[in-house]
């Protein structure tokens, strides 16, 4: 039986007496009985029957001001009543109240439920109140939550209301980002699944000044993450058992350390000593370079770590520097050998001589001794001890590489404990997170994790830099902070650590039921209200933000930038995320700029695996007639332009050792230029748009023929419009990606899809020659075309190489 069954079963009971001319009024046992209608099936309705009372009693709370007025109503005299619209009954609802909150229970005199009168607050139901209680009617004060059955009815009898509002207009706003988060990452939302909101009933509000924007985030969405975090990080269930030895089967490292790494791991920390005060939660100054730093103990390691410096860890050859401990000499030399070398195996083993690799491994290995004096300085971990990093997630890179240096050099067993838990294959059984693949899929995390953790590790960090080095006493030393924190975050974390600590005292009566389950959905909720549908506000904010790679050196990325990201939809559609080897931390942000529907296209490719690509995302699609015209023939092609964002096309062709006219008077009356580029091809024909470098065509290289130009990229075309590029030297191979929107267009721009199919075909890119066999240039001179020459297969090759752009995967599994 699902929501969906109950739901029904109550709405057909209703019907059912209304249908006999009765009040709509029905009992918990009617509803069930409409699910259970036999006979033979009543003690399973009497069952679920209580099963709802259960799980009623195990979500009530006690809002702290209805506590207060029943008290002050006792202490003056006053009798007390519930009047509710329920279909529960009086006795039922006794029960519950008394599950709840014995004492506040004890209290109330009276009880009026709607399905034991048979009638609604709107219906009558306050005539029966009044004449129960046998006094006037403005004897009476009431306090409810609804408009009408709680106030405009009860007032023409006279009765005195108060209007309570359970939700403010922010707290309205919030719940509506966490609904709307919770079904973007779920399906069953209602039904199967719920959106907890644990937290209604705890008062911590405070006045909000002129930017209260920040209070409300840290108190409402971030406070209630840090307490499901901390509440639930030293719970047995949760951690890994951590019984397998590296050395051999026997069973120890009992005793468990914390360690807090900064400067992500500061607001756990701090909202774990409120949790727990008792137990010790020390920092660790451990960033990413550092632990490389301190890893290389054989050739292997060395080796290793430049392989996967570009395939995995994504790092420059100055980080890839600092983490190797060379000096400025050694440095220069690695960049001019890796970036003069064909193949990164050569580059390795024409770089890293016997006596380098000697003088790497000594460096580290007094490095390595530095740091680990530094962890028993901070954590106090002894000989047969296991460590628990504990951090915002969400690989566990640092957890890996000091894995083997501890056990190795200290027998110290090292476990992880994260917010956000992304599996690593080298971690296995060995790392768990508040948020990991114990209960939701791997394509989840992903979405969670790969476009705007950094939002979430800068709301978490505390000030200050990352660590570069450690003296012979285990201090740390830090480089210059190249990212601060802006001013408003401080705020910020404090109003969230208030949301702690003010829920680590609440009476249990004045919470539901806090399961880890419950906990961890809730802060999932909240997660995703934070990364995927961020205010207005926290969107500004959050362009003016950088987010520091711990890494050594000074490199800062930008969290987001909106323009950037709207250009890059212009250019490239969803497919701009891997383009242009600009980096950026956050584009999720970007995406909910430009609107909800990229963001949530965006999220299904993310988190589904979706396989599209760029001709893929919209069959709306243009032809752009182009001219290669050589010394002695001339090459007629059609390039077919793909709609991306905001009306706009895109077309990739190649440039050659010919001049090059794009017919734009063909495809439109007025047309507006967003941009041209170019990019040079790799070797073999592959094109490096993804990861290249890029250069913005500016006017002055490029002639607009039969154009009349204006501001903001606008062109009014004559028909015989066109774009020319100059020749490029012989042997070079550039390509221009040109992106414009039509604002009126000509006749026959549109390609319509071939054969009315939607297979492979419909996204491949689509070339032609022009029907006629003479070429003219815009003079109308005649130059013969001849389709099977040289030129021409040369430029056929060219833009098969196209495709290598055009049909790449935004996202893959593999």
């Amino acid at each position: 039986m699902s929501a969906q069954h109950r739901i029904a079963a109550e709405a057909q009971a209703r019907r059912r007496r209304f249908e006999h001319g009765l009040v709509p009024e029905v009992t918990l046992a009617e509803i069930y009985e409409e699910l259970f209608p036999s006979a033979r099936w009543s003690d399973q309705a009497s069952q679920c029957v209580e099963l709802e009372c259960a799980i009623e009693s195990s979500i009530c709370f006690v809002s702290p001001h209805t506590a207060a007025c029943m008290h002050e109503a006792r202490r003056r005299g006053m009798p007390v009543a519930v009047v509710s619209d329920t279909y529960m009954s009086e006795t039922q609802l006794r029960r519950l109240l008394a599950l709840v909150d014995a004492d506040l229970a004890s209290m109330i005199d009276f009880i009026f439920c709607s399905s034991d009168y048979r009638i609604a607050k709107s219906h009558g139901l306050w005539d029966r109140v009044i004449k129960r209680l046998g006094v006037a009617p403005n004897a009476i004060l009431h306090v409810g939550d609804n408009a009408v059955a709680d106030v405009k009815i009860p007032e023409k009898l006279g009765v005195e209301c108060i209007h309570l509002r359970r939700y403010p207009d922010e707290e309205t706003v919030l719940a509506d980002r966490r609904d709307a988060a919770t079904r973007l990452m779920f399906t069953g939302v209602g039904e199967t699944r719920a959106v907890w909101t644990l937290f209604d009933s705890l008062s911590f509000r405070e006045p909000c000044g002129k930017h209260g924007w920040y209070e409300s985030l840290g108190r409402s969405l971030l406070g209630p993450v840090l307490y499901a975090f901390a509440k639930t990080l030293c719970e047995k269930e949760i951690l890994p058992e951590f019984s397998r030895s590296y050395a051999s089967n026997q069973t120890y490292h009992h005793r468990i350390c914390f360690g807090f790494l900064m400067r992500d791991a500061h607001l756990l920390r701090e909202a774990a000593d409120i949790v727990a005060p008792s137990v010790l939660h020390p920092t660790l100054h451990v960033s990413r370079q550092s632990a490389f730093s301190a890893s290389f103990d054989s050739d292997e390691a060395i080796v290793h770590f430049m392989m996967l410096t570009s395939r995995e860890f994504r790092m420059s050859l100055p980080q890839c520097a600092a983490c190797l401990l060379l000096n400025e000499e050694e440095q220069a030399a690695l960049i001019c050998a890796f970036e003069t070398s064909l193949s990164i195996t050569q580059a390795i083993k024409t770089f890293f001589t016997p006596a380098l690799r000697e003088a790497i491994k000594a460096r580290s290995a007094a490095y390595r001794g530095r740091l680990i004096r530094h962890i028993v300085k901070q954590t106090g971990v002894r000989p047969g001890d296991t460590l628990c990093l504990v951090d915002i997630g969400y690989h566990g890179t640092i957890q890996w590489l000091l894995r083997d240096i501890l056990f190795k050099e200290l027998d110290v067993k090292v476990i992880g404990r994260y917010l956000i838990y992304r599996d690593n294959i080298r971690l296995m059984g060995e790392a768990s997170g508040l948020i990991d693949a114990s209960w939701v899929d791997q394509g989840l995390i992903r979405a969670l994790t790969q476009p705007s953790i950094s939002y979430l590790e800068n709301l978490c960090a505390g000030e200050g830099a990352s660590v570069v080095d450690y003296g012979d006493g285990g201090e740390a030393f830090f480089k210059a902070s190249s990212a601060p924190l802006p001013r408003w975050m401080a705020e910020c974390q404090r109003a969230a650590l208030l949301f702690v600590d003010q829920a680590s005292v609440a009476r249990p009566t004045q919470l539901p039921k806090l399961s880890p389950s419950r906990l961890r959905e809730c802060a999932l909720t909240n997660l995703g209200a934070m990364l995927f549908f961020p205010s207005e506000k926290e969107l500004s904010e959050a362009a003016n933000m950088q987010c520091e790679v711990n890494l050594g050196g000074s490199a800062a990325y930008e969290m987001c930038d909106h323009a950037k990201g709207l250009a890059g939809l212009r250019r490239r559609g969803l497919l701009y995320f891997s383009g242009g080897g600009e980096f950026r931390s956050n584009r999720a942000f970007e995406l909910r700029y430009a609107g909800m529907d990229q963001l949530a296209l965006y999220m299904i490719c993310l988190r589904n695996g979706l396989r599209i690509t760029e001709p893929a995302f919209s069959f709306r699609r243009q032809v752009l007639p182009i001219t290669f015209r050589f010394a002695k023939t001339t090459v007629h092609r059609d390039a077919i332009a793909h709609a991306t964002y905001d009306g706009y096309f895109t077309a990739v062709f190649p440039l050659g050792n010919c001049r090059v006219d794009v017919k734009i008077g063909t495809v439109a009356k007025w047309l507006q230029l967003e941009s041209i580029t170019s990019f040079p091809a790799e070797a073999f024909g592959h094109l490096c748009e993804v990861n290249g470098p890029q250069r913005r065509v500016e006017p002055d290289d490029y002639q607009c023929i039969g154009v009349t130009r204006h501001e903001e990229g606008l062109m009014a075309c004559e028909r015989d419009a066109l774009i020319r590029f100059s020749p490029i030297p012989d042997g070079s191979s550039d390509f221009i990606r040109l992106v414009f929107r039509t604002i009126a267009g000509r006749d026959l721009a549109t390609v319509p899809l071939p054969g009315g199919t939607t297979g492979s075909d419909t996204i491949s890119l689509q070339l032609s020659a022009h029907s006629n066999d003479r070429g003219f240039d815009a003079d109308n001179s005649v130059y013969p075309t001849a389709i099977g020459s040289r030129e021409a297969r040369m430029i056929d090759e060219k833009f098969a190489a196209v495709k290598t752009v055009m049909t790449g995967l935004y996202y893959t599994n593999s």
